[in-house]
């Protein structure tokens, strides 16, 4: 298979989903929506201008940049990375590369960059399209799927795109609602599954009640709520003498709001450095008897299920796909978005209640060697492929 995918080419997800695709026979040629430099981990490539390629080569995947030049210098990419994302060669690029390699299939993988590019090729080559499986991430259709600026492009893609693939059933129910006319595709993990092996080496030997410490993701954006779990734990902190409180990936109002709340409670809490290597983050939760993630939009939360993994007991957003993952109450808590009253009160149950974080543990435990193995995340993606060649041979 031929196949060409429009997505951010930095991203963890990107790098995950395509390493499966490793040594299964496939071409695979990567287009960038905006000029970004490709993932540590996303290897090997082959950086081409995707007019002139080597054809049958399936050792590399081809990346092609968001400029029709694959040599340009790190320093004029990232000078040109100030023009605005949505100008129209962009789209009329990836409309000339489309028409150059000719793919099999083309997946968008996340709307609103990849998606409305392919968009907008679409309508360029005017119905002229190979087989397009359009792939949300997170809160693609959930959270801009209610703004009028985006509706209209995203009932468009639905209506035109011949697959369709997310992360949870809640996002299947939604895509149809709102139009979907292609086949929806079984949903899957789009951020690539887990060496449970090394999981286990990572974590805690000591059962889940005996950990003294609590992890929240850091995140305070457009969706997430970090700021809120900060408000629940000063609500709740004459119960955190004994513990040690770490926040990772924490944006810059959240490291400023930390800082306060340890001189104002005398917590031991605290913003650990940002990284990209996966193994800091699963050993912190590993080391978690509490794990806290909100957000008023999400998929399938990647923070979550690391402490799932891990062994601490996940305390979630009900904004994300959660309940699809653990039970309210035995695996974990499912908690609103934007509740510190609420939040400081399932805390403080986690933290007084031993048999619970540690029979979530086993129960998670269970779910991850069902669902989150590098193994079968990797067969869901094989399959994944396969269901759709199978399915556009039948129909040719």
């Amino acid at each position: 298979m031929r196949l060409l995918v429009i997505a951010m080419v930095e991203s963890s997800h990107t790098a995950n989903w395509l390493n499966t695709l490793t040594n299964e026979g496939h071409e695979i040629f990567l287009f960038a929506p905006y000029l970004s430099r490709p993932h540590k981990d996303l290897e090997p490539v082959r950086r081409t201008n995707g007019v002139f390629f080597q054809k049958g080569a399936t050792d590399k995947i081809n990346y092609i940049s968001a400029l029709p030049h694959p040599f340009l210098g790190d320093g004029l990419e990232w000078s040109l990375n100030k023009i605005k994302r949505d100008q129209a060669w962009r789209a009329n690029w990836l409309a000339m590369i489309i028409r150059t390699i000719k793919p099999d299939l083309l997946h968008s993988m996340e709307f609103q960059q990849a998606g409305y590019l392919s968009l907008q090729a679409y309508e360029i080559l005017k119905g002229n399209f190979p087989p397009w499986l359009a792939t949300i991430w997170g809160s693609d259709l959930y959270y801009f799927g209610q703004f009028e600026e985006h509706k209209p492009r995203i009932k468009r893609i639905l209506s035109l795109a011949d697959f369709f693939s997310c992360e949870c059933m809640r996002d299947v129910k939604l895509a149809q609602q709102m139009g979907l006319k292609g086949r929806a595709l079984k949903p899957g993990l789009v951020s690539g599954g887990y060496d449970l092996k090394r999981a286990r080496e990572l974590q805690s030997k000591q059962p889940t009640s005996e950990r003294r410490l609590i992890v929240i993701k850091g995140y305070q954006h457009f969706a997430g709520r970090a700021l809120i779990a900060l408000k629940a734990l000063e609500l709740c902190s004459d119960h955190l003498n004994d513990y040690k409180i770490r926040l990772h990936s924490s944006t810059p109002d959240v490291i400023k709001a930390v800082n306060t709340l340890g001189r104002k409670s005398g917590l031991d809490i605290a913003c650990i450095p940002h990284t990209q290597n996966q193994e800091d983050i699963l050993a912190l939760h590993g080391q978690a008897r509490i794990s806290i993630g909100l957000s008023i939009s999400d998929g399938i939360s990647v923070s979550m299920l690391e402490a799932m993994i891990m062994g601490s007991f996940p305390i979630q957003s009900c904004t994300s796909c959660a309940n699809e993952w653990i039970e309210d109450g035995k695996s974990g808590f499912i908690v609103p978005a934007e509740d510190p009253i609420f939040l400081s009160l399932k805390i403080i149950s986690a933290l007084n209640n031993d048999t619970l974080v540690n029979h979530a543990r086993e129960l998670n435990w269970k779910t991850a060697e069902k669902k989150l193995s590098s193994v079968i995340v990797k067969s869901h993606v094989i399959n994944t492929y396969k269901e759709i060649l199978d399915n556009i041979s039948t129909n040719a």
